[in-house]
């Protein structure tokens, strides 16, 4: 390969936008205003003489998935590769399927004993019988993110009811392939339900912003507020002026955000996954 475009998408990425994308990367002048079949062409006639890896992360929360795929897969096929990484079951041409599994249960028990970020969490785990974490493996299937998620919750869950839930979510699948989708949504309504609504404010506020890089904790304090205003009368908040320090603390403790960076020069970054669900399914909870 003579070259490597890596693109991490996100809700509202198209078609167009990927193939823009694509055209920036190899060099090419603003072709932001040329039309889908004039731009296909002109990358179809460039990439003949530079083969390409095409890496489309985090797919599974794309929109437009067939529409992307079927535009770039004459685009690619050939004179170069597309990687996409998804978890979610994509049928279309010639592709190869390769799938990751998950943790083993001796690694998974090692990432969920070191995964608290509460010292009473820490002591729930800690103190927990090995046949418990063995059903904690169990039931998330070894899944490094579900196990981040749930262990987050014991912070106002017992592990009893966490496992319990668990079971329920697995149980209820309608078919394999939304299995996977089903099981986050379970989940991430878990959390959810235990959030204050001035964490869910904040937690909303995040998925405004760039997934996995995120932004400035000052940036974001001020989305954050200005979403806090809107919500207060509608929801019946008090404010009292200490809600962000309280909301960030709290969704990085469950693990629904992450701060970044170095002292003095943090950023505050929810993953591509827990923003397609806040965006999604989970915002229409509150409604």
């Amino acid at each position: 390969m003579n070259g490597k475009i890596w693109i991490d998408p996100i809700e509202q990425v198209s078609v167009a936008s990927i193939l823009n994308e694509v055209a920036q990367v190899l060099g090419l002048p603003d072709l932001t205003k040329w039309s889908l079949g004039d731009l296909s062409s002109e990358l179809t006639s460039v990439l003949a003489s530079q083969r390409t890896l095409l890496v489309l992360d985090n797919f599974e929360a794309v929109p437009e998935k067939n529409a992307i795929i079927q535009t770039l897969y004459p685009i690619f096929h050939g004179i170069g590769r597309i990687l996409i990484t998804t978890r979610e079951v994509i049928n279309h041409f010639d592709q190869y399927n390769h799938k990751i599994w998950a943790m083993n249960e001796m690694d998974s028990l090692a990432f969920l004993k070191a995964e608290p970020k509460d010292n009473n969490v820490k002591r729930i785990i800690d103190s927990a019988e090995e046949t418990q974490l063995g059903a904690l493996y169990e039931a998330t299937g070894g899944l490094p993110l579900a196990m981040r998620l749930v262990v987050g919750q014991l912070f106002s869950m017992t592990l009893e009811d966490v496992l319990a839930y668990l079971k329920e979510a697995r149980s209820t699948h309608t078919s394999d392939s939304d299995a996977n989708y089903q099981f986050y949504f379970f989940i991430y309504h878990a959390s959810w339900r235990q959030l204050d609504p001035t964490s869910r404010v904040l937690l909303l506020s995040m998925s405004l912003f760039t997934p996995n890089s995120g932004d400035r904790i000052s940036r974001i304090r001020q989305v954050f507020r200005e979403n806090l205003s809107k919500a207060q009368e509608r929801f019946g908040i008090t404010v009292t002026g200490d809600e962000f320090q309280h909301a960030s603390e709290t969704l990085i403790r469950m693990s629904l955000i992450d701060k970044l960076g170095s002292l003095g020069q943090e950023n505050l970054a929810i993953h591509t996954i827990t923003r397609h669900f806040v965006q999604g399914e989970i915002v229409k909870l509150w409604g």
